[in-house]
């Protein structure tokens, strides 16, 4: 087949979008189904014919859907391609068919959907603005983090009483069939969670709070069609559940012992570190804030449309992700309608998340902002001669493909917003909400 044998016309329904209109003579969609039933006609074996011989009729009859299959398989995609080069188009998304139609006798219909890639011409960046934040620590930003850090050197100690929210209950359950008898080869032992964290199913804190070790209640679980194990789509499944330990929290003093323990001289030790720790947290989070703001500025005066096809490519990334949390909290996998409310709701992130990407990657191109292997070398050795806890592994750490190519990403990305900030007018503004890291340790 050569360029003249098709027609293509491209219309762009949106910014990066693209669809090509492509007609094909019939003829050509003939011969190259001719070729798939000659290939097909030299595999075929039939009662009474030698392999190879069997007649093209017969071959015809019964292999006709197969031979039409593989004939569109093989052939739109071949048109395809030349189409798009035909149409000079840099694509970024996989090409997707619609509108196939053999139902003219003279040429064979069909349109392909794609995206090419975005063409950003940025302005210059004499206004750009941002903002950086600063804000003081107060002796109660101290005394949260001190109390998180103490809540995460907790310890569990079992107790005589009725399990309660913040309690770590262990549980043994087990499915009921249908006339409520236990399915003892499904019970499971030592299942452990803590009440009120939200971490299993709201029916298995339910039963489980109020209880005492020993004690056992009866609960159903309705599990969405959507549900992964076929068995359980759509179902509700009744469980007897034992609770078989309470464990309560035992929160240690704020004193040298603690301080001790997390490996410091003393408590007056430990308080200087933590307010080291929030200095830090406080500077890195004023810093993301400042990027954010510059990108935000870089945004309103380079509008453009994120790709769709990245936008959805980014979206089953955090779905993907979202879902996999899900699993490992023990919580249904959601139904279709929650799974399109939390798409939804991520869509203008994920947009956002590719036009910045985008626009950081035009920006190294224009003005030569890269950085090479021999940087990321010098990066690592200078990690390494810093020491410090795990200096040794970072080495080994960063053999890894993976990760050597995501420091590399860090790092052009840390060059690129230093490129702007030395670009850009900066105002300073205090801020009075509780600073970085007073939410959590």
């Amino acid at each position: 087949m050569t360029d003249t044998d098709f027609r293509v016309s491209t219309t762009s329904p949106s910014q990066w979008g693209r669809v090509l209109s492509i007609e094909v003579p019939r003829a050509q969609y003939a011969a190259a189904r001719a070729a798939v039933s000659r290939d097909l006609q030299k595999r075929v074996v039939r009662p009474g014919f030698r392999k190879g011989h069997v007649p093209a009729g017969l071959v015809e009859r019964d292999f006709a859907l197969k031979i039409e299959e593989t004939t569109l398989e093989k052939f739109i995609p071949s048109v395809a391609d030349k189409a798009i080069e035909r149409e000079g188009l840099d694509v970024i998304s996989q090409p997707r068919v619609r509108n196939l139609s053999l139902d003219d006798p003279e040429v064979v219909k069909f349109e392909v959907l794609l995206d090419v890639r975005p063409q950003i011409e940025l302005r210059p960046l004499d206004g750009l603005k941002g903002t950086r934040w600063t804000a003081s620590l107060t002796d109660e930003h101290l005394a949260r983090a001190l109390g998180e850090l103490q809540d995460q050197q907790a310890q569990f100690g079992d107790v005589d009483r009725a399990a309660q929210d913040g309690d770590y209950v262990v549980v043994a359950y087990v499915p009921l069939d249908d006339a409520g008898v236990e399915r003892l080869d499904q019970r499971v032992e030592n299942y452990p969670f803590q009440l009120g964290s939200g971490g299993v199913v709201a029916e298995f804190e339910q039963v489980a709070r109020g209880r005492k070790v020993g004690e056992s209640g009866r609960t159903e679980v309705h599990y969405p069609e959507s549900n992964e194990n076929p068995d359980l789509a759509g179902k509700t499944v009744a469980f007897q559940v034992t609770v078989q330990a309470v464990k309560e929290k035992r929160v240690p003093a704020a004193d040298d012992d603690l301080a001790r323990d997390l490996g410091m001289e003393d408590f007056a030790t430990l308080q200087a570190h933590i307010r080291q720790d929030l200095e830090r947290r406080v500077k890195e989070e004023s810093e993301r804030d400042l990027r954010e703001s510059l990108i935000e500025d870089l945004l309103a005066t380079n509008p453009f449309d994120a790709p769709e096809s990245m936008v959805e490519q980014y979206l089953e990334a955090v779905r993907a992700d979202w879902e996999e949390r899900r699993k490992r909290m023990h919580l249904p996998a959601p139904e279709a309608a929650e799974r399109e409310q939390f798409l939804q709701e991520a869509r203008p992130a994920a947009a956002r998340f590719v036009k910045r990407g985008l626009l950081l990657d035009k920006l190294g191109q224009e003005h030569g902002i890269q950085v090479s292997e021999e940087d990321v070398d010098k990066w690592i050795e200078e990690k390494v001669l810093a020491g410090g806890s795990g200096s040794a592994d970072v080495r080994a750490y960063f053999a890894d493909a993976r990760r050597r190519r995501r420091l590399r990403s860090e790092l052009t990305e840390e060059r690129s917003f230093d490129f702007l900030k030395s670009k850009a007018r900066i105002e300073e503004v205090s801020r009075s909400v509780p600073a970085p890291g007073a939410e959590g340790q």
